[in-house]
């Protein structure tokens, strides 16, 4: 990768990593991809992208698929950064061919990654919303006449025709 490319991919909003697919060395992280990992400026000798990864058997089937296909969509992955701190992360990746600033040509994956954290706890707040809505007399039925229907706004639905006003 030239140097007008690894600036170019700095000025990228999203955190992007290029890691090596046999050592998982990691070969590049723009400044967004730093930030996200709380990245040092130096990294440990020994560090290899399986440790961001909160669990390596994610990381081994994602690399299996990887492999497979050439390509990772949209891939749900419980990350963590240099702190140890765990998030939710949405990643896509490629294989590609890497040409190092040794011009060394190696397999490697480029990948962006999203924080989804808040939206993974929203989800997990809704469910519980949900559980405890559904085990109250007559929860069920509240949602469904409280919470609008997608594509149908705030149209009164059959339960709440019964109770409406007519002046």
């Amino acid at each position: 990768m030239s140097a007008t490319d690894a600036s170019l991919l700095d000025l990228v909003a999203t955190p992007i990593i290029i890691k090596h697919l046999g050592s998982g060395d990691i070969l590049f992280a723009n400044q967004a991809a730093k930030a996200l990992f709380q990245r040092p400026d130096e990294l440990p000798a020994d560090y290899r992208a399986e440790d961001l990864y909160a669990d390596a058997k994610v990381r081994t089937g994602l690399l299996q698929q990887l492999r497979r296909d050439g390509v990772i969509q949209n891939f749900e992955i419980e990350f963590q950064d240099f702190t140890g701190r765990r998030f939710w992360g949405l990643l896509s990746g490629r294989a590609i061919q890497y040409e190092g600033p040794d011009a060394m040509v190696s397999d490697a994956m480029v990948a962006s990654i999203v924080d989804i954290s808040a939206q993974k706890e929203r989800e997990v707040q809704l469910a519980i919303a949900t559980s405890n809505d559904q085990n109250r007399p007559g929860g069920l039925d509240r949602s469904r006449r409280v919470l609008p229907r997608s594509g149908r706004g705030s149209e009164p639905r059959p339960t709440d025709r019964g109770s409406a006003r007519t002046t």
